[in-house]
C-alpha cells in the first residue's frame, strides 16, 4: 500500500519535471513557471484520472512497464484534451497558437505521462511479485 501512495506522490512530479525541462529550453525562469503549472496540473490529473484508472485496472491487467507507461500517457492527456488546456496555457504565456504548436504541446504532455507512468511502475511494481500472470498480448 505504501508503494502506491509513494507512486502517486512522486510520479506526477517526475512527469512535470520532464515536461518543464523540455519546454523551458534551458531558461531557469521558464523552467520554474512550467514546473509550477505542470505540477499542479499533474497532481490534479493523477488524483482524478490516474486513481480511477488504477482502481479500475488493478488486478485486471498485469502491470508491465509498457502498459503502465502508456496508461500514464493516456491519463496525462485526459485532462488536457478534455479542457483544451494546451490552448489556454499557450495563450496565457503569450505564445502564438498554431496546429504544430498544439501538437508539440500535447506531445510533451504525452511524454510527461510516459515518464510519470514509468516512475509509477518503478515505485509500485518493481520487485513485487504478482499472483497470476495475464496472457493478453502487449
Amino acid at each position: 500500500m505504501w508503494r502506491v501512495v509513494l507512486g502517486f506522490l512522486l510520479a506526477p512530479l517526475a512527469g512535470a519535471t520532464a515536461g518543464a525541462a523540455v519546454l523551458s529550453h534551458g531558461n531557469a525562469d521558464h523552467f520554474r513557471s512550467w514546473l509550477t503549472a505542470f505540477s499542479v496540473a499533474s497532481y490534479i490529473d493523477a488524483y482524478i484520472f490516474g486513481l480511477l484508472t488504477f482502481i479500475a485496472l488493478n488486478g485486471v491487467v498485469r502491470p508491465t512497464l509498457i502498459r503502465v507507461s502508456l496508461t500514464g500517457s493516456a491519463v496525462a492527456l485526459a485532462l488536457s484534451v478534455l479542457l483544451g488546456a494546451g490552448y489556454f496555457v499557450m495563450a496565457a504565456l503569450g505564445a502564438p497558437f498554431s496546429l504544430m504548436g498544439a501538437l508539440q504541446f500535447f506531445g510533451t504532455i504525452a511524454g510527461m505521462g510516459l515518464v510519470g507512468g514509468f516512475v509509477f511502475w518503478l515505485i509500485v511494481y518493481t520487485g513485487h511479485e504478482h499472483e497470476e500472470p495475464d496472457r493478453t498480448p502487449l
